[in-house]
């Protein structure tokens, strides 16, 4: 019943917000247009801020439990996992295409320099997902443990997603053909960097030949 209740008020909400391009006014008015009482909304949610940070967790969650669901999930290397959680996440954003981009543009922060609020608890979930993949990838040797750098992976991963997410509210190609190859290209690059370079190559012989100085010269 509790969740039935739940489910009503979350997309009761998002039909609000698109027929009438904003918030409504106050949570009595929503729960008198919705036939419920204000105490039976504050059992669920304590604001219509904390309403979209679940729509937004939620798809979030179903993305995660669908790619874990996969038969070839545990036989995925660390950049086909982060490959399949961005193809599934913004293929699925597309079911509520509407709603998301009118979350985001009447969102006061820029994107690019501020992780708006309905985010906030996806942001959370995201970066223990992508620790959790980068340790994994440092134990199987896709990624390089670099000192004081490893712990901001998670960062980097971050901006990658909330370019992707810019990238997508912008994109007019059919089925939105440029954010599958944005994807691709991205994590492609940004593991990339995160994996072993001719440079870790570089700095590693550095170090041998600054202990063997000695013997070399």
């Amino acid at each position: 019943m509790e969740t039935s209740v739940r489910h009503r008020i979350l997309d009761a909400y998002i039909d609000y917000l698109l027929m009438k391009g904003s918030k409504p006014a106050t949570v009595y008015s929503f729960c008198k247009e919705l036939g419920i009482e204000e105490p039976e909304f504050y059992s669920h949610y304590a604001s219509f801020a904390a309403i979209e940070q679940d729509v937004w967790l939620m798809h979030y969650e179903d993305t995660i439990h669908k790619i874990k669901a996969q038969e070839l999930w545990l036989g995925y290397s660390v950049r086909e996992k982060f490959l399949s959680f961005f193809y599934t996440y913004f293929e699925g954003l597309q079911k509520k295409r509407s709603f998301y981009l009118t979350q985001i543009k009447q969102s006061k922060s820029d994107l690019r320099l501020f992780t708006p609020s309905f985010l906030k608890k996806v942001k959370d979930a995201f970066e223990h997902f992508s620790d959790d993949l980068v340790k994994a990838g440092i134990a199987t040797n896709e990624i390089k443990d670099r000192s004081g750098i490893t712990a901001r992976y998670k960062d980097a991963l971050w901006i990658q997603f909330i370019f992707l997410l810019n990238f997508w509210v912008n994109d007019d190609s059919t089925g939105f053909e440029r954010t599958d190859e944005a994807i691709e290209k991205g994590v492609q690059v940004t593991l990339d960097l995160m994996g072993h370079s001719p440079l870790d190559n570089l700095v590693e012989y550095g170090k041998f030949i600054f202990k063997n100085a000695g013997k070399a010269f």
